[in-house]
């Protein structure tokens, strides 16, 4: 807290004034290595994707028969793949694809599933018994098995792919939405609202919205590190980017089968993927304590 000394006579009075929710979040920031651990990975991450045309130094598309198979070296610091295509490139390449898939899927899950969430909770009735059903059968399947389940009917592709992860975590922010809105339509000032003649409208966007975000920024952040490695994985199995797509899972995928010989086709694409996660996973832990509600007050 910060203090304001003032003085009267020979007493010096301190008076604290109380902390913004703002400055909160930043002590707690600067004081979470989780947090500023996976912010940097992610932030390093994130430009590597922004600036892959200058950074990148062939092309990763571009295919070089003499060079194939090529080992690290200062000419391609991660070698060359079966077809002689820098993986260096193509690694820095594929960071736009695997970004772009979870950021999209990640916000068509939290759209739709917060959108259900909030209207079953608040207006609850038939309207909640109808949306929660279709949730439980939604919830039947593991989320990795449903998305394959509509690829399968849609497709492959990476536009499948996003569609299916996107509708595969409708049901898990539903439910988080639906759990926090019946906790907080119970507080007095929206029942203060409601008597106040607010309308319905008014009420949930003006007031209950705004105070279900914190538990929904950090699952999204935790589940966006979740939808890249679940496209890694589908494009792995052939179900989501096609050859010569630089996508981390395809290339994965088309290394393993010169693991034994030229392991550095799949362990570039490996790492990445797991670097990436990681910096998800460890902001996201390190957002569930910055935005704890206690001590926020």
């Amino acid at each position: 807290m910060s203090a304001v000394q003032t003085r009267v006579g020979s007493l010096t009075l301190v008076e604290r004034k109380p902390r913004t929710f703002s400055s909160i979040v930043r002590q707690r920031f600067r004081s979470s290595y989780h947090a500023i651990a996976g912010a940097t990975i992610l932030g390093l991450v994130i430009l590597m994707a922004l600036a892959a045309p200058v950074i990148a130094p062939h092309d990763p598309l571009a295919m070089s028969v003499p060079n194939q198979f090529q080992p690290p070296s200062r000419q391609h610091w991660f070698g060359t793949d079966e077809f002689g295509r820098d993986i260096l490139s193509r690694v820095i390449y594929g960071a736009r694809i695997s970004l772009r898939v979870g950021l999209l899927a990640t916000m068509l899950a939290v759209g739709a599933g917060m959108l259900v969430g909030l209207v079953s909770g608040y207006f609850g009735g038939w309207v909640d018994g109808i949306s929660q059903r279709i949730i439980d059968v939604m919830l039947a399947f593991p989320g990795l098995l449903l998305a394959l389940a509509i690829v399968a009917i849609l497709g492959p592709g990476l536009q499948n792919v996003l569609i299916a992860l996107g509708i595969g975590g409708i049901p898990y922010y539903a439910r988080l939405m639906r759990g926090q809105v019946l906790s907080i339509s119970s507080g007095e000032y929206v029942e203060a609202a409601r008597v106040v003649g607010a309308k319905d409208t008014r009420i949930m966007l003006r007031h209950i919205f705004p105070n279900t975000l914190s538990p929904l920024i950090i699952v999204a952040s935790l589940d966006l590190g979740f939808n890249i490695l679940s496209a890694a994985a589908l494009s792995f199995i052939g179900l989501g980017a096609q050859p010569p797509t630089p996508e981390w899972g395809a290339m994965l995928s088309a290394g393993r089968d010169f693991m034994r010989h030229q392991w550095w086709i799949a362990t570039f694409p490996g790492l990445a993927i797991v670097v990436t996660v990681l910096g998800f996973n460890l902001l996201g832990d390190g957002l569930r304590d910055i935005l704890d509600p206690r001590g926020l007050e």
